[in-house]
């Protein structure tokens, strides 16, 4: 049996581009202190279940810049780049992803009058004839019953605290559960959502 401790970067690589697992996840373990450097440099300090799946990513650059490798240059200097670039693509897209949910969810126990001009461009409250602003109000309360009927009263909160912006944490705070527990609300309500309102 080898002694995957000894063995180079390298010949780690060369094995685990013969199809060796035990290389490859010999090789990905050595580069975990690394991926968690980059993840505090990047991200900063993040709850437990954030930094694995950040640490889950960069495994899988390692993983990935092990098949792509070609030995131009230190399989270190081309692991980190690979490491940080995989990052980044990974915290711009969740960027841009909250910043598209938030812009386009409206709250709909919220007065706020952004949020009514919203609600007005997509449902004519200001109709000129009765009918018509009666089959408005109506559209808006057939969307309240959907969401009652598709979200637990605990997610219908949630959602309106993070329509707010308030950060996971604040959420926790106020509804007093723990940050994990708002994540996966909000993970629910996502897929829930899609096609039904």
């Amino acid at each position: 049996m080898k002694d995957y401790g000894i063995l180079t970067d390298e010949e780690l690589i060369e094995c685990a581009k013969k199809g060796d697992s035990q290389a490859e996840n010999s090789l990905i373990k050595r580069y975990t202190n690394l991926i968690l450097k980059i993840i505090n440099q990047r991200v900063g300090r993040v709850e437990d279940y954030k930094k694995d799946e950040y640490l889950q990513i960069g495994r899988l650059a390692v993983s990935n810049a092990i098949k792509a490798y070609k030995g131009n240059s230190s399989f270190t200097t081309f692991a980190y780049v690979c490491i940080d670039r995989r990052i980044l693509d990974e915290i711009k897209s969740k960027n841009t992803k909250k910043e598209i949910i938030t812009k386009n969810l409206l709250s709909l126990n919220s007065s706020s009058p952004e949020d009514l001009s919203r609600i007005e461009k997509i449902i004519d409250l200001n109709a000129v004839d009765p009918e018509s602003k009666i089959i408005s109000e109506e559209a808006v309360a057939e969307i309240w019953v959907k969401m009652e009927k598709v979200l637990s009263k605990f997610e219908f909160d949630v959602f309106n605290f993070y329509l707010k912006n308030y950060s996971y944490k604040e959420i926790a705070v106020k509804l007093d559960k723990t940050e994990k527990s708002i994540n996966n609300a909000v993970q629910r309500i996502r897929k829930k959502l899609v096609g039904k309102i």
